[in-house]
């Protein structure tokens, strides 16, 4: 009911199920909904399970006379109430409260973050649902060792590399690794073949994208993009796309390379790796280029980062500030997402702005020698925030987490289990666009808001009542030294 109401007043409110087709991410419109087929077999930007499912969905809205931002709309709807639920049990399984529970829903809902990533077609709020599911499979397994546990959890592993480049192979066989490590600890009802079994299978599984890859574009890659997001600020900052993108220039070994693939696969849909220009007049981030630059901007990036550590430092500190921003901002602007929006949405953004996301940079600023910072953490010539979130409550939650965790690690129960998996997740989506390119790191950040929503309300109902015992019993320690004193003062009379 809860998750009903808050779905009813998003929509009285004003949003609505957009598709972004101008985003980078998603193929062009024309060409998902004449060849799809021959257009996902010619993807490498992305890894293919968002363009998959939105062809899907103008195939079903072809078929059924429904629009597909309607069709959307009912399948996010779906993915949101599984949110929810999976926060709900996460929650009341870490903390072993009911009342806590109904907390981290509600804290979930009350996100402005949530109403905006879920009315829009993108993997932000994907990939949200996919690892409250993973966290919440994983779970189970601890807790009851069954294999259809284990099998769910695997499957949400297969899933999310397939979704987005922020959770990489390599994340998902350390997650397994992780999890099977924690059970045969606890129950130690894991045996080697078994494990091996498994991690083989999720690899396999794993390797089925950049397999296809290797054979459509000689690359064994899950995105061609990884070229541009280390060389993103940096010096060299890859001199040839940027001339791509700025003024559509193509070299002349981009064309050798089209040509190759067209001779192999036929001219169906070579326009989705050859126009410059999508339908819809925005730039194709799956032209052949990425492919013709990856190498080389990713061998600069990497150099970059190995001779200039200090200044690498730096940038990863800045990247910190943007990626403890409020989710909902703009990433480049710092306004709202959808500043047409009125009502309950601009209410709570302002008191959240003001209060968990407060800006202090002004007031550390005020300590520094002046102009110490003038140049440092700037986005389009405005100063980057330096949140309360960021510098306190993120890390100081952390913190508190992880020393509650080793606090208890000869004896922990399936909570300290999942919030050690939890904090595993929320560290790597900090690190991976810290250490990478972390502009748009709030909108990264939101995948991982529900589980931290989970560790901060296992630290509180860790720490909770300690306070609140020390609290009463300094009151009425108070209270006995106030009754003392004036028996005192009789005695003296």
């Amino acid at each position: 009911m809860l998750y009903l109401a808050a779905s009813f007043l998003a929509l009285a409110g004003g949003h609505a199920m957009r598709i972004p087709w101008s985003a980078y991410q998603l193929l062009d419109k024309t060409l998902l909904s004449e060849t799809p087929f021959q257009s996902l077999l010619l993807l490498h930007g992305q890894p293919p399970l968002l363009n998959l499912l939105l062809s899907s969905l103008l195939a079903a809205s072809s078929t059924l006379g429904i629009s597909p931002e309607t069709l959307g709309y009912v399948f996010f709807l779906a993915a949101g109430a599984a949110l929810v639920v999976s926060i709900w049990e996460l929650t009341r399984l870490v903390t072993g409260s009911l009342s806590l529970a109904w907390t981290g829903a509600a804290i979930l809902l009350i996100d402005p973050g949530f109403r905006h990533f879920q009315h829009s077609f993108f993997y932000t709020f994907l990939s949200a649902v996919l690892l409250a599911l993973l966290l919440l499979c994983s779970a189970r397994y601890l807790e009851r060792g069954r294999t259809r546990d284990l099998a769910a959890a695997t499957a949400c592993l297969v899933a999310l590399p397939l979704l987005r480049t922020l959770f990489p192979a390599l994340w998902a066989l350390l997650f397994l690794a992780l999890l099977l490590a924690l059970r045969s600890w606890r129950a130690g009802d894991v045996r080697l073949p078994t494990a091996l079994a498994v991690a083989a299978t999720l690899a396999v599984l794993l390797s089925l994208w950049p397999l296809k890859n290797q054979v459509v574009f000689g690359e064994f890659i899950y995105s061609s993009w990884s070229g541009y997001n280390l060389a993103r600020r940096t010096p060299d900052g890859g001199r040839e796309l940027q001339q791509f993108l700025t003024r559509r220039q193509i070299p002349p070994g981009t064309f050798d390379r089209i040509a190759r693939i067209e001779e192999r696969f036929g001219d169906d849909a070579i326009l989705a790796i050859a126009a410059p220009i999508r339908s819809d007049g925005g730039v194709n981030w799956n032209h052949a280029l990425f492919l013709e630059t990856r190498a080389s901007m990713q061998s600069a990036g990497v150099e970059w980062r190995l001779r200039n550590p200090v200044a690498f430092g730096g940038l990863a500190l800045e990247h910190y500030w943007m990626w403890s921003r409020a989710t909902w901002a703009h990433p480049y602007f710092g306004a709202w997402f959808a500043p047409g929006l009125s009502g309950i949405d601009h209410g709570i953004d302002r008191i959240l702005t003001a209060t968990f996301f407060a800006d202090l940079r002004p007031a550390i600023e005020g300590l520094l020698p002046p102009g110490e910072l003038d140049g440092f953490a700037l986005l389009r010539e405005r100063k980057v925030p330096f949140t309360l979130f960021g510098l306190l409550l993120f890390p100081g939650t952390v913190i508190a987490a992880a020393t509650l965790l080793l606090r208890r690690r000869p004896r922990w129960s399936t909570a300290e289990s999942v919030v050690a998996l939890s904090l595993f997740c929320i560290l790597w989506t900090l690190a991976l666009p810290c250490l990478v390119d972390g502009i748009e790191g709030n909108r990264m950040r939101y995948t991982t808001g529900g589980l931290l929503t989970v560790v901060g309300l296992y630290v509180v109902s860790q720490l909770g009542p300690r306070l609140f015992a020390r609290f009463l019993g300094a009151q009425e320690g108070e209270q006995e030294g106030a009754q003392e004193g004036g028996q005192d003062a009789q005695g003296a009379t």
